[in-house]
């Protein structure tokens, strides 16, 4: 179990990872800056240790092999001191223990302290808009290998589901009295074949991966985002509206919500009193290359490799950081990240001053 806060390891310059193994703060917060703007991996910082310190024989470090798993040991150190930096203030840090992922706990008071004091901006009160849109790139591994109601599963190639329970059911006995024994052969090892193997076709599935439908977010027109909802389901209406009912009593100036699909939210949402504040639901004009939604998701996408190989509270647990570090370099100017910097702050979009009807 972690004993140690924030001061604690400013003041050693080192977090353990176990009794005889730690690193620098230095090299956590330079590694934790290299994944937070150039999505290098805990896979690359192995292989980068192992390349640089080889001696150039294959020998591995210093002449020897590397004494224990990098990666592993790399990824521990950087979500421990992460950990501690953000469950202290709430007094959780103590639930952090060594080598294993937050607890749900500690994860949840986590999500519901940044939901309320961080992700809003300090102007809160002035927010009229909000834009909203889904990204099913970053997906979360199901618990237990069992996949949610909708949850995304790698399937069978199209061959083995069209033989699969047909024809291994019927008698091989035609089979056998054909003439030209090589075009049956053929056809029975295609047949044969288990579900997840090679059945013509190039896109193999080894197995079966069981995912949730990615997250769905709020921005401000500035890119700011103010609320990230991990989707159990395909993204649809109660995602939708689950999403902005969290949010809306923080914000009671909001009277308009673009969304791609708003034509589709708009009616239940208008039976609704809780969305009576929503005035304006602007559909797919405002969807477009430079849409501040898609801005932030062209920079949330490029973490879709990282952040699928983690266990599921690992992977929640970086989403909700990173973006509170994405509104915090947005706040001081820095949209660098986004690739397109201009396109977001520059331009706002303002309500039409008569009817908008859904395109």
């Amino acid at each position: 179990m972690n004993t140690a806060t924030l001061a604690d390891l400013e003041c050693a310059g080192v977090v353990f990872i176990s009794s005889k193994r730690g690193f620098t703060l230095r090299y956590v917060r330079y590694y934790e800056a290299m994944l937070l703007r150039n999505f290098v991996s805990a896979r690359g910082a192995d292989w980068a240790q192992k390349d640089v310190f080889d001696d150039g024989d294959g020998s591995g470090w210093q002449g020897k092999e590397f004494p224990f798993d990098m990666r592993k040991r790399h990824s521990h150190a950087i979500l421990r001191v992460l950990a501690v930096q953000e469950l202290e203030p709430l007094g959780k840090h103590l639930d952090v223990y060594v080598e294993e992922d937050i607890s749900e706990s500690a994860l949840r008071t986590c999500d519901d302290h940044l939901h309320k004091r961080v992700y809003p901006p300090a102007n809160s009160a002035c927010v009229a808009e909000l834009v909203g849109d889904g990204h099913e790139k970053a997906l979360v591994r199901c618990s237990g290998g069992r996949g949610l109601p909708g949850g995304k599963v790698l399937k069978r190639p199209s061959a083995a589901r069209k033989f699969a329970g047909k024809a291994l059911t019927k008698k091989p006995a035609a089979a056998k009295t054909r003439s030209k024994p090589k075009p049956v052969a053929k056809k029975t090892a295609a047949v044969k074949k288990p579900a997840g193997t090679k059945a013509g076709t190039k896109r193999i599935a080894p197995r079966s991966l069981h995912h949730n439908n990615g997250w769905f977010m709020l921005l401000t027109t500035s890119g700011r985002v103010v609320a990230v909802t991990e989707q159990s389901a395909p993204e649809g209406n109660d995602v939708v509206k689950s999403t902005i009912l969290r949010v809306l009593p923080q914000y009671p100036r909001v009277n308009c919500f673009m969304y791609d699909k708003a034509c589709s939210v708009m009616p239940s949402a208008l039976l609704d009193d809780q969305f009576n504040q929503i005035k304006y639901w602007v559909g797919d004009r405002l969807h477009a290359q430079k849409h501040v939604a898609e801005q932030c998701f062209s920079w949330f996408r490029g973490y879709s490799r990282i952040f699928n190989e983690m266990s599921p509270s690992r992977h929640r647990f970086f989403v909700l950081y990173f973006v509170a570090k994405h509104n915090s370099m947005l706040s001081a100017g820095d949209t660098d990240h986004l690739g397109h910097p201009a396109a977001v702050a520059s331009k706002v979009h303002k309500k039409p001053s008569g009817h908008y009807p859904c395109a």
